[in-house]
């Protein structure tokens, strides 16, 4: 009994492993293989500025306020893979 205890104990994990590693592997990302947008928005009715990463138009984002329809692009440009 205390033996297949063990190798129940094992094998949960090495599945606790393989799930850990697959999830911080950057090449298997689903969010790599999705247009996206990074860009400095502003919502203008708090005035509230942050930087996101969309996908979605921008009329659908809702800012921590609860304001929807009220975020636009800042106009400032970020590189994502700029040289330090």
């Amino acid at each position: 009994m205390i033996e297949h205890d063990l190798e129940k104990v094992k094998r949960r994990r090495a599945l606790r492993k393989k799930v850990k590693d697959r999830k911080w592997n950057v090449e298997d990302n689903p969010l790599n293989h999705i247009e996206h947008e990074v860009a400095e928005l502003i919502c203008l009715k708090c005035l509230q500025r942050w930087i996101g990463v969309y996908y979605t138009p921008l009329k659908e984002i809702v800012c921590e306020c609860g304001a929807k329809g009220y975020i636009i692009k800042t106009g400032q440009t970020i590189d994502e893979g700029a040289d330090e």
